[in-house]
C-alpha cells in the first residue's frame, strides 16, 4: 500500500479498508483476520518472522449522556516487521527482504522524527 500526504485531505493510504465495528469482539475478529493475512516467513533466526508491517487505526466515538459531550479520538496500533541482521536472514531472497524491511524501519524513524519536530515535510513513502 502507498501512503501519501495530500494538502487538505491529510494522510491517505491506497487500497485501505475501513470497517465499522460495534464491539470489542468484532474488533478482535478483524484484527485476527488481518493477522492471518499478514506475510510471514522462516529465517535462520526465527521460524515465523513477520515480513510485513501491520498498522491499525481505531476511531472511537462516544457521548457522555450526563453532560451531552461528544468525544472522538483515535488509537494507532503498529506492529513492525522483524528487523534482522543479514547473517540470520538465510537465502538471497530473504536477504533482500531483510534489507527492505530494515530500510523501511529506518524510514519510519525519519517519519516519526519529522512528526515530533512538526517539520513541514514528512518523508512518507
Amino acid at each position: 500500500m502507498d501512503i501519501h500526504y495530500n494538502e487538505g485531505k491529510g494522510t491517505t493510504v491506497t487500497n485501505l479498508t475501513i470497517q465499522p465495528v460495534k464491539s470489542a469482539a468484532e474488533l478482535e475478529k478483524f484484527i485476527s483476520l488481518a493477522h492471518n493475512l499478514r506475510s510471514t516467513a522462516a529465517t535462520n533466526f526465527n521460524a515465523h518472522s513477520s515480513r510485513a508491517h501491520a498498522i491499525t487505526k481505531i476511531y472511537i466515538a462516544g457521548t457522555n449522556p450526563q453532560h451531552g459531550i461528544a468525544y472522538k479520538e483515535s488509537v494507532n496500533l503498529v506492529d513492525l516487521a522483524g528487523s534482522e541482521s543479514a547473517r540470520t536472514s538465510g537465502s538471497d531472497c530473504r536477504l533482500q527482504e531483510t534489507k527492505n524491511i530494515n530500510k523501511s524501519l529506518s524510514t519510519l524513524g525519519d517519519v516519526m522524527y519529522a512528526l515530533c519536530n512538526k517539520n513541514k515535510h514528512i518523508p512518507y513513502r
